[in-house]
């Protein structure tokens, strides 16, 4: 009888853990209803808005006077209409890995939508005396076959393992939060 009344507890505990996660469905910032989008651009669609490119914008890097060892990247949409950008660029500091790291602090963004002209900025956390980097390549959106820029750095920067970058913000000051 107790193995009895122990699996009928694990039953009723399985069938309760079940009814949990479907009523949470489509509940809080992470749950999605339905199939996740395969890709960046694919969820910019889901929203009625295309994805931002490099090719319908133009991406910027520069130093931030008053944040030590920080770089500002913008995109501008340059484009005719609207587009998005999703989470933060793709980084890569000369022929080295990607950043991969969050910085700390940085507020997710579901999407930053931009009217032709309007611009969208991420930071980027660098290091100082680390290893010298000359130019950064840059992908708008996380997507596999996204075209990156390269662009040249401000003279003397350097990065270490601890490079980050914010998920793209609608303002520099935003980015740039601690």
């Amino acid at each position: 009888m107790p193995s009895t009344a122990r699996f009928a507890a694990f039953a009723a505990l399985a069938v309760t853990a079940a009814l949990a996660t479907t009523a949470c469905q489509g509940q809080g910032s992470g749950a999605r209803l339905g199939p996740a989008p395969a890709t960046e651009a694919q969820a910019a669609r889901m929203h009625g808005v295309p994805a931002c490119s490099a090719a319908a914008g133009r991406v910027t890097v520069g130093a931030v006077r008053r944040t030590a060892h920080h770089l500002l990247v913008t995109f501008t949409n340059t484009g005719s209409a609207r587009c998005a950008v999703h989470g933060r660029p793709r980084l890569r500091f000369d022929e080295g890995e990607p950043v991969t790291r969050e910085l700390p602090g940085s507020r997710p963004r579901a999407e930053v939508t931009l009217a032709p002209g309007q611009s969208a900025y991420a930071a980027v956390r660098t290091a100082a005396g680390a290893r010298p980097v000359h130019f950064l390549m840059v992908s708008v959106q996380w997507v596999a076959n996204a075209a990156p820029s390269r662009l040249a750095l401000p003279e003397g920067t350097s990065v270490d393992g601890s490079a980050a970058v914010s998920s793209w913000q609608a303002a520099p000051g935003d980015a740039l939060m601690p």
